[in-house]
């Protein structure tokens, strides 16, 4: 509306448009009788340029209060392949391409009728078909009254740019499946279909374990693809993640373990899809499955052991089953292994592992040449049980006969707990074996033989305590890099004057039940530091010195004082002190052992676990504790030249070592094959007859002189 009242309708089509306005214009001043100055006409020129740089690059069309369309210009009427005929008397929405919902109109033309300008990109569709995009921006006109008569949109093509967008994003949209699909991992994403599930995008090298091409599994549900079992499991989980946790879990398919993790992804506040990825975890799993089977199960046999026999008998006692317990030990089976060799003892053990496992009753091995069985009827059992040792066992061409001695316990009779069972059953044993052997026996409370053996060692190991009839030998411990002694391992030698040597594995179990092994502890670990200061003055600065330390040190609150003591008196620093630890120490965990343990490694002591892997081996340990070393026990050692699995395994602990950065021994190694597959495999310390025997002081420092790093 002009100054004066008057209104000038000026249609947007014709080519000459813009200087007809400014025509006008020039009229309706000379007719308001206002002069036109240089100024002014300069002024109308310029804006006849702004004006028509508009009509050249931008789409402009005029609606009146209702949306209808009342004029357009030139450009407009190009864009959209309409004439302006067709145009005139129409809405927008006739050019509408349906890609934008009615909603999107609605809250468009709310804006405009309220007074606001609205701004936004809008796809419409040629008279042709095609399709273009237009950013666009309404511009509300108000009346005297304040209300909105006429709307003019200014709207400019940006199809090219949207056309180079969308190839971008092609473009990465290509590279991240290639990536996706390069990797060894699958990517998936899951929607929520009414009550179910059903998979929208597979990418990644794992998706070729499924039968079908991905792109066939895409609005399938887990029920059409997986087993009902598997389904229901990974349905459960969907459901938590589309409630908004993350969540993640390990599973069976196609016979391979994966590890599948979730996460929600939202939209507008809500779980609009989950995206997950799968890892195939199945080597992983093996070499777990692999270390467990060796936490409860002897190598040489693969029966289950001690522990495993424990752990059963606390589930029996605590479903409050009434059973026997059976304990078995070859007769004089160490003159088997002395007279013929440890490879036909272990093949006679073997044999006798499958001679029992006939008998149809959970059997243990328990180390050694000792057997335990498990029976809920108790009838005739134990005479079956010599009867299947009647017959020879053949091993090489060669025929043993061997007889057994058995201990019996009953539940709950002879004992409330497992340990309780397990020592009672010991002791009845124990007796069958100090009367003669090849019988059997009973537990009974007056059974005490074997306490009058006991008394009579423990006042020996005193005397000889206070005598010095104690000695130490020490075997190296090799650098399998450099081939050079980086350690040794100081083992206790009772040379008894009337009886000779007496084998550690006699007095050893005497001494800890009395608590002797205390002062014993005490004095080897004074001897072996007072030793290795020396070794340190004649140049040797850097050897390390490993101690054998029994449980019961650990029970003693000042035992990590007695150490530090020990060591400052000897002049010796903490780190070249190494202390093994037998897993029964770790087996009698109370928060005390616990406390000393993490004590003793503050301090710079190294802590290793002697003989992993038989008895009561568990990865507990190698989680719970501050652990520096793991020693692997020399039975596994007879025959890693002969057996694909033996070899396995080993290689297995040394992984799992190496993956926890603990350092790895290898003990009982005798010949170079074992030395040279150690080597290979990267284990990083050995010890055995290969390299040398235990030896005195004195021998030790002439392979110090040639091996020592």
């Amino acid at each position: 509306m002009c100054k004066g009242g008057c209104v000038m309708e000026i249609p947007l089509y014709n080519p000459n448009t813009m200087p007809e306005i400014l025509k006008k214009i020039e009229e309706e001043w000379k007719q308001q009788r206002v002069k036109t100055t240089p100024e002014i006409s300069k002024s109308l020129y310029q804006l006849k340029d702004f004006i028509s740089a508009l009509d050249q690059s931008l789409l402009i069309s005029v609606m009146d209060e209702n949306g209808v369309i009342t004029d357009v210009n030139t450009l407009f009427s190009e864009v959209s392949g309409y004439p302006r005929s067709k145009i005139i008397g129409t809405y927008h929405h006739f050019l509408k391409s349906d890609y934008h919902p009615g909603s999107f109109f609605e809250k468009m033309w709310d804006t405009i009728k309220k007074g606001h300008v609205w701004e936004g990109e809008i796809k419409n569709q040629h008279k042709e078909g095609d399709t273009y995009w237009l950013k666009t921006s309404i511009f509300p006109f108000f009346n005297e009254g304040g209300n909105v008569y006429r709307s003019i949109a200014v709207m400019k093509d940006v199809t090219e740019e949207k056309q180079q967008e969308a190839k971008k994003r092609e473009s990465v949209q290509d590279d991240y499946y290639e990536i996706l699909n390069h990797m060894d991992s699958l990517v998936f994403k899951v929607r929520q279909r009414e009550e179910t599930f059903v998979y929208s995008f597979f990418a990644g090298k794992l998706k070729r374990r499924f039968s079908v091409k991905p792109e066939k599994l895409y609005g399938k549900t887990a029920f059409e693809i997986f087993s009902e079992e598997e389904a229901y499991i990974l349905e459960s989980y969907y459901r938590e993640a589309f409630s908004g946790e993350n969540c993640s879990f390990e599973i069976n398919l196609f016979h391979t373990y994966f590890y599948i993790s979730l996460s929600p992804i939202y939209q507008n506040g809500r779980v609009k899809e989950i995206v997950g990825t799968a890892i195939d975890i199945d080597e992983k799993k093996q070499t777990e499955q692999q270390v467990h089977h060796m936490t409860y199960h002897t190598v040489l046999t693969g029966l289950p052991n001690r522990q495993k026999l424990l752990d059963d008998l606390t589930c029996h006692i605590t479903k409050e089953e009434p059973f026997q317990l059976i304990m078995i030990d070859l007769d004089q089976f160490k003159q088997i292994n002395d007279s013929s060799g440890h490879k036909v003892g272990d093949d006679v053990l073997k044999q006798a592992a499958k001679r029992l496992q006939r008998k149809q009753f959970p059997v243990y091995h328990l180390g050694a040449d000792e057997f335990a069985l498990i029976t809920f009827q108790p009838n005739d059992v134990v005479d079956s049980l010599f009867e299947s040792f009647k017959e020879p066992f053949i091993s090489e061409e060669i025929a043993y006969y061997v007889t057994i001695s058995v201990g019996v316990s009953h539940y709950p009779v002879h004992g409330k707990s497992s340990l309780e069972m397990l020592k009672n059953v010991d002791t009845a044993l124990y007796t069958a074996k100090e009367k003669g052997r090849n019988l059997c026996c009973v537990y009974e409370d007056q059974m005490n033989e074997h306490i009058t053996e006991k008394i009579y060692m423990t006042n020996n190991i005193r005397k000889a305590l206070s005598n010095d009839e104690f000695e130490l030998y020490y075997q190296p411990q090799v650098c399998l890099k450099t081939n050079k002694i980086v350690g040794v391992e100081a083992l206790i030698r009772w040379n008894h004057p009337e009886e000779g040597i007496i084998s550690p594995g006699k007095f050893i179990p005497i001494a800890e039940n009395s608590g002797l092994i205390i002062p014993i502890g005490e004095m080897v670990l004074e001897k072996a530091l007072t030793q290795l200061q020396l070794w340190r003055k004649q140049g040797y600065s850097q050897l390390r010195m490993s101690v054998n330390i029994a449980a019961e040190h650990f029970n003693q609150s000042h035992f990590a004082n007695t150490v530090q003591t020990m060591l400052e008196n000897a002049r010796v620093p903490a780190k070249q002190l190494e202390l093994e630890l037998t897993e029964n120490s770790l087996l009698k965990n109370t928060g005390l052992t616990t406390n000393t343990l993490h004590t003793l490694r503050r301090m710079g002591v190294h802590l290793s676990i002697d003989d992993f892997g038989i008895g009561y081996s568990s990865l507990s340990y190698l989680r719970h504790f501050p652990l520096t070393t793991l020693k692997i026990d020399k039975s596994f050692m007879n025959h890693i030249n002969e057996k694909e699995k033996d070899r396995a395994l080993i290689s297995s602990i040394i992984h799992l070592a190496g993956s926890l950065g603990m350092r790895v021994i290898a003990e009982g190694v005798e010949t170079k094959e074992t030395f040279q597959f150690l080597q290979q495999e990267k284990c990083d310390e050995m010890q055995g007859f290969y390299f040398s025997k235990p030896m005195p002081a004195a021998d030790i420092e002439k392979l110090l002189k040639n091996y020592y790093f």
